[in-house]
């Protein structure tokens, strides 16, 4: 699994602006693996396999809070979601996603998403 986070959006250069961190993360060990995240200010949150099947998030994590990412494959694709753990599994309020489009996804536009204003909530 490869995880990406970043404190912003970007308009130049997406593998400089707004990195937080890379991780590569063993899946079986997915839902297990602990990561501290900055608070109260916008996170950027891409997960999923070889940047093939991302799912890609943005939302501003509460002071104390636990979030678990889920992730599945499935025919064709993928699905997951980032849901509040720490609060019978709540949906993030202010999450909002975005799914690469068909040809974003062939034409490798992998960091499209970041792009906010591309951004939809839930």
């Amino acid at each position: 699994m490869n995880v990406q986070l970043f404190d912003d959006c970007y308009g130049g250069q997406p593998n400089v602006d707004g990195v937080l961190g890379r991780l590569m993360v063993k899946e079986d060990e997915f839902n297990n693996r602990e990561i501290a995240i900055p608070a109260n200010a916008p996170l950027f949150v891409s997960f999923g396999i070889n940047d093939f099947c991302m799912i890609n998030v943005g939302f501003t994590p509460v002071e104390g809070a636990k979030y678990k990412g889920i992730y599945d494959t499935v025919f064709a694709g993928c699905r997951g979601a980032l849901i509040r753990v720490d609060s019978e599994n709540e949906r993030i309020p202010d999450l909002k996603s975005y799914r690469l489009t068909t040809f974003e996804s062939v034409v490798g536009a992998k960091d499209a998403w970041r792009h906010c204003k591309k951004f939809e909530s839930e």
